[in-house]
């Protein structure tokens, strides 16, 4: 159960974010709610790949939906967001602009199937800095059961002692 008001915010496309987050919401107790562009590609198999590595060289930040959670009634956040040629997924650098992610104690936690590439770095630069990014936290997917991730994560998750 969580002794500090925290809130998770992910982004996810195809799911596996959203399943890791739900691990560590069932663990904590705690507010949760999923970033969402305005504008959602509607791209499947290899062209989402395409699409969202496109978008991530490009830099672009979408416009995202309103989010319904208040920001800064919480003292602790948990972002998630999937790999995306090595970086970000473009919603969460969105996210990450937001004036009112300030002041928070922030775990980071990413999906990926084996090349995350400077994800926790440049987390890290895009971060404000009246934020203090506590713990980062890689789950690769790669050949492993959902039992065997959701013991990773939960070990996660109890180390931080919310």
């Amino acid at each position: 159960m969580c002794m500090k008001k925290s809130l998770i915010l992910y982004y996810t496309y195809d799911g596996n974010t959203e399943k890791v987050a739900r691990i560590i919401k069932n663990q904590l107790n705690c507010d949760m709610e999923s970033i969402k562009p305005i504008k959602e590609m509607q791209t499947k198999g290899f062209g989402k790949y395409f699409w969202g590595g496109t978008k991530v060289f490009m830099r672009k930040k979408p416009k995202l939906m309103k989010i319904v959670s208040d920001i800064p009634s919480y003292d602790v956040l948990l972002i998630g967001t999937p790999v995306w040629a090595w970086t970000m997924a473009p919603p969460i650098v969105s996210l990450l602009g937001l004036d009112s992610l300030k002041n928070k104690a922030v775990y980071f936690f990413y999906t990926h199937e084996g090349w995350p590439g400077k994800i926790e770095e440049k987390f890290q630069k895009l971060l404000n800095p009246s934020n203090q990014l506590i713990d980062s936290k890689g789950i690769n997917r790669a050949k492993r059961t959902l039992e065997e991730l959701e013991e990773e994560i939960v070990l996660w998750v109890q180390a931080m002692h919310l």
